[in-house]
């Protein structure tokens, strides 16, 4: 895949890739077992991240289009998951989401909103339900 930048990472068998935007993990990034990514907009992994298996993340969408076609015009923009980020099973990361470092993404939740560093979001729409602490 072109534009792909690894540092030590681990990506486990059944991760699905499409797209053609810019794709950095830092060092100790890891992708569990059936991850789908649509990198179209582009990704960012901070250090020591981790998606949870089934995690989708997608860059792409479209603009809504007359009613003959709904689906217009195709966009996209960059996802950027910050440092020390775990995200659960099954989580959907909507196009231009900035998750904080030292977040947790609970199993199931879909992100569709920036999420502030060192908090826990769950639920569909993800939202804040715990404050964690930064210290290292």
């Amino acid at each position: 895949m072109a534009g792909l930048r690894l540092r030590r990472s681990t990506i486990y068998q059944g991760v699905e890739w499409f797209g053609s935007g810019r794709v950095t993990f830092e060092r100790g990034v890891t992708l569990n077992r059936g991850v789908v990514v649509n990198h179209s907009g582009g990704l960012y992994m901070g250090e020591n991240s981790g998606l949870g298996p089934g995690t989708l993340i997608i860059t792409a969408t479209h603009e809504v289009g007359p009613a003959a076609k709904r689906w217009g015009r195709g966009t996209s923009t960059r996802v950027v998951i910050g440092r020390g980020v775990w995200v659960g099973a099954n989580v959907t990361i909507l196009p231009g989401v900035r998750i904080g470092d030292g977040c947790i993404i609970g199993a199931g939740a879909v992100v569709s909103r920036d999420c502030r560093p060192h908090t826990v979001y769950v639920g569909v729409p993800a939202r804040p339900v715990r404050e964690l602490d930064p210290t290292p």
